[in-house]
């Protein structure tokens, strides 16, 4: 029973990431949580994104029982270059 409730609860991410990208505007930007970045409620966890505009890129999973906007401070310079990173890639 273990594995079947790990496998529906992984399935349920996959679900919102393919939600996400066809769907980008359905994350919140959050302000007080997440600014710049998009977050959606996925289970007991938060998808952290950013949406480009024909694609998207899941920057972090983390859950809802962190201080996520203490975490948010603490990564936001890591999430802002792996942006970078990947629209410079983009680019070619």
């Amino acid at each position: 029973m273990g594995a079947a409730k790990a496998r529906n609860y992984i399935q349920g991410f996959y679900s919102a990431f393919e939600k996400i990208a066809a769907k980008p505007g359905l994350g919140e930007h959050r302000r007080e949580r997440a600014e710049p970045f998009v977050m959606v409620n996925v289970q007991s966890h938060f998808v952290i994104y950013h949406a480009f505009p024909d694609q998207v890129l899941i920057l972090t999973i983390q859950h809802q029982s962190r201080d996520i906007e203490a975490l948010i401070g603490v990564m936001r310079a890591d999430l802002l270059a792996e942006i970078e990173a990947f629209k410079r890639r983009l680019n070619g």
